[in-house]
Order: structure tokens, then sequence, then C-alpha cells
């Protein structure tokens, strides 16, 4: 029986390095303009694959922003936001969604500075 390569390993496709990073985040929905807390997983200048507590589920396609928080800051700053789009959604047990996010265009290469001094 000959094995299709593809059936035997995963393609990385990425074009950034991630680094494991496990930081609270908050994330604003494009569609309502509401926060969802969350907490990322892992990051990589071009995106960042994060856990959110979540009732409605997000959608591949959505667009959305992210802050990842240094602090317990309140008030949170335009200039901090990373906008990014859904590339995928996973469904987890716990009621959560992960979802995993790239960055647009031109935030590549930019990272705020908790993600700068995380990786």
């Amino acid at each position: 029986m000959i094995e299709h390569p593809l059936e035997t390993a995963q393609i990385e496709r990425r074009r950034h390095t991630r680094q494991l990073v496990t930081k609270p985040c908050k994330v604003r929905d494009g569609r309502t303009a509401r926060f969802i807390v969350g907490e990322t997983t892992d990051v990589s200048e071009g995106g960042a694959l994060i856990r959110l507590c979540r009732t409605r589920p997000l959608s591949v396609g959505d667009e959305l922003h992210v802050v990842v928080t240094a602090t317990s800051r309140v008030v949170i700053r335009e200039r901090d936001m990373i906008r990014g789009r859904i590339r995928r959604v996973m469904q987890m047990e716990d009621n959560t969604q992960a979802v995993a996010v790239e960055f647009v265009r031109e935030h590549v290469g930019h990272m705020p500075e908790p993600l700068a001094v995380a990786a």
C-alpha cells in the first residue's frame, strides 16, 4: 500500500515562527464592537491562536481587533489593537472557542509591546 505524503505529514504553511505565549487578551468583535475575554496560546508576527470565553460563536472570515494586556489597565488604546481576520475556529469542550487569527498586513512585523516582550 502506497501512502500519500499529505496523509502522513502535515504541511507547515506558516510564514512566521510561533512562540508559545499564554497572556490574557481581549478581542473586539467587528460585528458587534463588543469585547470578549480570552487568552493567547501561541503568537507570531503573522497571527495568534486565542482561546475565548464565548457564548455566540465567531466564524471564519470575521474581522476583529486583538489587544494583549500586559497590565490590568481598564482603558484600551486604539494603538494597542491589532486588526485581524479569523482563519480557523475550533469548538472546545468547556464552552470556549479557539480561533486562529491572521493579523492584517499593516500589522505584520509590528508587534505591540506585550507580545514583543514575550516573543
